[in-house]
């Protein structure tokens, strides 16, 4: 007579289980933020030619040393005649995106403080009328 009662009340609490996982996936994924594509991919795309050249040019003598320190990214060059930019990105927060001049001191050094996780970089320079370029990934924790 139990095993009667018992076997709708499983149906419904499986039911009710599945019913409260989907409605968590569902809020969970419409809260999470995708910026995986960049705002400007289709333009990137079109100029992807001058990002091969300018990482065919550089070679291991004019590459930069990065080191992370802290949370301290610190970038250093043999060269002091150099002109150019540095983008950093967070895979996981577009926010938090940095493009800042590169502007190096007395050392030949530039020092950017970041907060922790995975950052990729890529510096792009000129030295003389030649374009370089150089990308990596470094991680603070």
């Amino acid at each position: 007579m139990k095993n009667k009662i018992i076997w709708p009340i499983g149906i419904t609490l499986s039911i009710a289980f599945v019913i409260a996982f989907l409605m968590w996936f569902l809020f969970f994924s419409l809260n999470e933020m995708d910026s995986l594509v960049s705002d400007n991919y289709y333009e990137q795309a079109i100029n992807y030619q001058e990002t091969i050249s300018r990482l065919e040019n550089t070679t291991e003598r004019d590459r930069f040393l990065v080191i992370s320190e802290g949370d301290t990214l610190i970038i250093t060059s043999q060269y002091s005649d150099i002109k150019g930019t540095i983008l950093l990105t967070k895979p996981d927060n577009q926010r938090m995106d940095i493009s800042k001049p590169l502007q190096l001191n007395s050392k030949n050094q530039q020092k950017i403080i970041l907060s922790k996780g995975v950052w990729n970089y890529s510096i792009i320079w000129s030295r003389g009328a030649k374009e370089y370029q150089q990308k990596g990934k470094v991680y603070f924790q």
